[in-house]
């Protein structure tokens, strides 16, 4: 590897589709968890990303030897906006995911209307995979496939799909829609079914009137007095561990 064409090759990959940067260890370390296809993964301090490896995975070990190539650290500072303090970058090939993944999975799919924020963003589909979701849907204008998103999940985009859509994709899966929003029943005292979509919207804005037009229930979850709102993700991992899903 020449690692003077290194900082073209990851501006390159930030504006391509098929591939996806991976910022830091632990992005690269649920990559590769859960069959990535790494195309290179670099880093100024080797020994130090096994160090991490042998810790936090422990079965990743011998493959990280082999996966990274040891560059400068003058280049290394010039590959991301915020070069990743566990001394680690990566690309890897997008997974090309289908909308039919969808369809027939007994798990709720958890759907984010017009998100703001790429690392809040990346922090629900963090939460939904670890919980065990269908899918993450994202409708808005926002690239849930951006390095930032990836950051804020760990890389466990590749855990579980993450997929933008449309009103008519959410039309075509046929699964009840559930919106949580203030004004609905307390999510603690009521069933949702199993292959419902839970939709969130953005803090400052809520769901969208076109999803609301959608929706067969509306829920909230419960708050005390003069508190206004919940981070997203805070509201999903509330959503998902705290409702009953039947």
């Amino acid at each position: 590897m020449d690692e003077k064409y290194l900082p073209e090759q990851f501006y390159a990959a930030r504006r391509d589709d098929s591939v996806v940067v991976l910022e830091g260890f632990h992005a690269l370390k649920h990559a590769v968890r859960f069959g990535a296809d790494i195309i290179c993964a670099v880093s100024p301090r080797p020994n130090d990303v096994v160090a991490l490896c042998k810790h936090h995975a422990p079965e990743s070990v011998a493959h990280m030897r082999t996966l990274i190539t040891p560059i400068s650290e003058t280049i290394y500072a010039r590959l991301a906006p915020r070069p990743p303090r566990t001394g680690v970058i990566a690309i890897a090939k997008r997974p090309q995911y289908t909308f039919d993944i969808l369809k027939d999975v007994s798990a709720p799919i958890v759907l984010i209307d017009d998100a703001r924020d790429l690392d809040n963003l990346g922090a629900c589909v963090r939460v939904a995979a670890a919980y065990g979701v269908a899918g993450v849907c994202v409708y808005g204008p926002l690239n849930p496939w951006r390095p930032a998103c990836l950051r804020g999940s760990a890389g466990l985009h590749f855990a579980v799909p993450v997929i933008s859509v449309s009103l008519d994709d959410v039309r075509a899966l046929r699964r009840p829609v559930c919106v949580f929003d203030e004004n609905g029943d307390s999510v603690t005292r009521i069933t949702i079914p199993q292959k419902s979509i839970l939709v969130f919207g953005s803090e400052r804005a809520g769901v969208s009137h076109a999803m609301r037009e959608l929706a067969r229930q509306t829920v909230r979850i419960p708050m005390r007095d003069k508190v206004s709102s919940l981070n997203l993700a805070t509201s999903v991992a509330a959503a998902l561990y705290g409702g009953r899903y039947v």
